[in-house]
């Protein structure tokens, strides 16, 4: 079930356990998305560069915590654009689902803390506590 939803544009933090599980959708990305994850887990699109292509990057900011991931610090799939996505966390498990599931990332995650911050100029942004 979801509780009170949180409608921005643009910029958003919620912290504590608002945080714990949640839904989260990003629509109208048309420049750069970051949502990060206060206990270490990046999600971001990144424009190609350096011999990668643009592409949609999940990362755990602490490397000695790829034993999460299976001991992947970092996963990512080419992406050219990003118009929308959308993120659930269920205090074990983040999915995230860009451009109306064209392309899917997951990995397992237990964060100590919780909470997030997401960066994306001009997008709406929207933000369900789940639970």
């Amino acid at each position: 079930m979801r509780g009170a939803e949180t409608a921005v544009t643009g910029e958003l933090a919620i912290e504590g356990d608002a945080a714990r599980c949640f839904d989260f959708i990003a629509m109208g990305i048309d420049a750069s998305f970051e949502l990060v994850l206060v206990d270490g887990l990046r999600l971001a699109w990144l424009p190609a560069g350096e011999g990668l292509p643009a592409r949609l990057e999940l990362r755990f900011l602490d490397e000695s915590r790829g034993g999460i991931g299976c001991g992947r610090t970092v996963r990512w799939e080419p992406l050219d654009r990003l118009a929308d996505l959308r993120v659930v966390d269920d205090a074990s498990s983040v999915e995230a689902f860009a451009n109306g599931d064209e392309l899917c990332l997951s990995t397992r995650y237990y964060p100590e803390r919780y909470g997030l911050s997401a960066h994306a100029p001009s997008a709406d942004l929207r933000f369900w506590p789940l639970g």
